[in-house]
């Protein structure tokens, strides 16, 4: 575990720890060196010796830092240090999705609808970069304080055309939002992660998940071959729009699910700003990540149902389906011996059950129910039921009427609309405050803007005075000050140093120089940047060059012998030994010395080679060549 202060690639100061998980911790931190805060996961210690989690752990590095989206959260910096395996992303402030159910029960229409339009949003980038996120739940969802929705952990992300199927040791993904392919072990794609938001959907129109149970083996079941329960009558106020989509998202078969994130997408904002239109759709199967061992996976492929689903049919199926069919038979001749005599003699008017209209869409009405006679008695505004819907009818559901009845209905006129306020060079708290007192939702979105005040609000939709309904979004842009400049950094890798210098300063950088010995590049050539070639980065910004000081060469003594000389008669004289090496020149011995002394030994240091010169009494005698050491 880390502590307050500790330092990681000498650039991230942690601050606090700020989450933990099966495989990772998460803390915040500052980076020192573009001066924000971060969030930092962490592979826990005891798990860095397992290749697998280490892999996986590398897998959601590089399946997120390899998209860029506003829904997902972005992903900085990856690296390991000191035997730990670290990924850095943005620093968020806010909940996940979960404790936002937890806490609040069931979301309202708009909520979901501004949820999962985000996270469809998200998985369109991811799919159409060939990546599927496998374990989408609301733990994996981040709903931040200025109301942005982000999807974050692609742990167990893989490529759409890795064909592998993932069931060799364990069943990855959350049991409560697995996808029924995911449990039978086939290949995912794009459907498994549409499914696991369509039981996310139903998680926040109804505060619960559809599926649960004792154990995750049970719970698989369950996606197999269980009947989604009703939204509608868990939860009254979510249209029967908003059901269908539900629906469609969570069948069984991928076939029968959408296509793509984008189809999805397309319904839900049609259902979210057009209630009145019906969505045609016929129902055809009517907390942390668990992991299922291997063993119960086998329990999963053995168990009885789960072999009679899309597979050979079970023998005692077979036979409860003939006694059904025989029963039938039977009823209905019983049925006909008794009512048929009886309706001849003995005439009764035909009585009709009244089923229950409410939050029905009155166009459906004559679709739904092609024998029910009704009437619109008039149309009233409702917070609940959306535009067109039957808020009331006049007759009580389950009463039995003669066939010729007209039951009376009631209209939703939808939610009364009001007029937007004018925001416009409020600062965003006080915006904000304004919106909310008059019962509209708000979406925050920050841009640079060269005239409002930063944090100022310079531009609304709707704009002021248009009409909308209440609880609906008002989008509020903030300025974050003028546009910056940005520019591209240019390629200077064994450019000249005062070339490359001159380069960045002609670009608008600021260019800080060190030096180091390398053996790849000459001397004064650039072997390293800060900031990487092609990276567009504030104009103004600092870069730091790496200059090549050549090979590194060791030092070495050597002991070399200097011989007279002296003439026949010449007894002494001044003698003066001088080393050069390139530019350098260093004297060795300048001192009078008498011909007995001789011969003198010297112990010169220096790297390469270098020139040794005598000199007597001033005059040049002899030079030659010596050797310190080798490359």
């Amino acid at each position: 575990m880390l502590n307050k202060g500790d330092l990681i690639n000498n650039r991230y100061e942690i601050i606090k720890r700020i989450g933990t998980g099966g495989m990772s911790d998460v803390y915040k931190a500052k980076c020192h060196k573009l001066n924000r805060y971060v969030a930092i996961k962490i592979l826990k210690p005891e798990l860095c010796e397992d290749e697998n989690l280490v892999k996986r752990f590398k897998v959601e590095a590089q399946a997120a830092a390899g998209l860029s989206h506003p829904n997902i959260v972005a992903v900085y910096d990856v690296g390991d240090e000191d035997d730990f395996h670290y990924i850095v992303m943005e620093y968020l402030e806010g909940k996940t999705l979960k404790t936002v159910i937890k806490e609040r029960g069931v979301l309202t229409e708009a909520e979901i609808y501004h949820v999962a339009s985000s996270v469809l949003a998200a998985l369109s980038h991811a799919h159409n970069n060939h990546i599927i996120h496998r374990d989408i739940k609301p733990q994996n969802i981040f709903w931040t304080k200025n109301n942005k929705v982000k999807v974050m952990d692609f742990g167990i992300a893989r490529v759409i055309t890795d064909k592998t199927i993932d069931m060799n040791e364990t069943l990855t993904g959350s049991v409560h939002y697995i996808s029924p392919e995911q449990v039978k072990g086939l290949v995912q794609n794009e459907g498994s992660d549409i499914y696991s938001l369509g039981i996310t959907m139903y998680e926040m129109a109804t505060g619960e998940v559809p599926y649960d149970g004792d154990n995750p083996v049970n719970i698989a079941l369950m996606h197999l071959d269980g009947k989604l329960p009703g939204i509608c009558e868990k939860n009254p106020k979510i249209s029967r729009n908003f059901e269908t989509i539900i629906y469609k998202a969570t069948e069984k078969k991928t076939i029968n699910r959408y296509a793509t994130a984008k189809e999805m997408l397309t319904d839900l904002k049609a259902a979210y700003q057009h209630p009145e239109e019906v969505i045609e759709y016929t129902n055809n199967d009517n907390g942390a990540t668990l992991v299922i061992p291997k063993n119960e996976i086998k329990q999963i492929w053995s168990n009885k149902e789960y072999r009679s689903f899309g597979g050979e049919k079970d023998p005692y199926e077979k036979l409860i389906r003939w006694a059904a069919i025989v029963s039938a038979f039977v009823v209905v001749a019983i049925l006909t011996a008794i009512i048929v005599p009886a309706n001849i003699h003995n005439w009764v008017p035909k009585m009709v059950t009244v089923p229950d209209l409410f939050n029905l869409n009155v166009e459906e009405l004559s679709l739904r129910y092609p024998d029910l006679k009704y009437a619109i008695e008039g149309y009233v505004y409702s917070d609940e039921v959306t535009r067109g819907r039957i808020v009331e009818q006049d007759t009580k559901p389950l009463e039995s009427v003669k066939a010729e009845s007209i039951i009376g209905v009631i209209v939703s006129k939808g939610v009364e609309e009001k007029p937007v306020p004018d925001v416009l060079n409020f600062s965003y708290s006080e915006a904000e405050k304004k919106l909310r007192e008059q019962g509209f939702s708000v979406e925050q979105i920050i841009e640079n803007n060269n005239t409002a005040a930063i944090g100022n609000v310079f531009r609304q939709s709707p704009a002021a005075d248009s009409l909308l309904p209440k609880g609906g979004i008002v989008t509020i842009y903030v300025s974050k000050g003028a546009e910056v400049e940005l520019v591209e950094v240019p390629p200077l890798i064994n450019q000249p140093k005062q070339e490359a210098i001159a380069r960045l300063t002609e670009l608008g950088f600021i260019v800080n120089v060190s030096e180091s010995y390398n053996d790849h590049y000459e001397k004064g050539r650039v072997v390293m940047m800060s900031i990487a070639p092609g990276n567009k980065v504030v104009k103004g910004s600092s870069i730091d060059l790496s200059v090549s000081l050549g090979k590194e060469f060791i030092s070495k003594k050597m002991e070399i012998r200097i011989n007279s000389p002296f003439g026949p008669v010449q007894e002494s004289g001044i003698i003066k030994v001088t080393l050069t090496q390139g530019d350098t020149e260093k004297v060795l011995l300048e001192t009078e010395v008498r011909i007995d002394q001789f011969p003198l030994m010297l112990t010169p240091e220096g790297t390469g080679t270098g020139i040794i010169t005598v000199y007597l009494d001033g005059v040049k005698q002899y030079t030659r060549q010596i050797v310190f050491t080798e490359e």
